[in-house]
């Protein structure tokens, strides 16, 4: 049979990387704090779809989170 394999692929809006580049006083960390919070959410969009597969009864082979628009990440 085929394993069926879950992709998710996230990016930050670029208004979200323009927002905190032109805030002042914007550091490294406030843009790793944001790029850090949108990962955590997509992870957990990603492990949410993952148990909805398997409370299914669809077994699941892999997860995979990919940073990236769908169309290039997900082929």
């Amino acid at each position: 049979g085929a394993a069926l394999h879950i992709v998710h692929a996230w990016h930050l809006p670029p208004i979200a990387a323009d927002d905190v580049a032109a805030a002042p006083g914007a550091s490294l960390r406030d843009a790793t704090f944001i790029y850090e919070a949108s990962e955590a959410q997509a992870r957990a969009l990603l492990d949410a779809e993952v148990r909805t597969m398997e409370e299914a009864g669809t077994p699941v082979a892999g997860a995979h989170l990919r940073t990236g628009r769908a169309g290039s990440e997900i082929v």
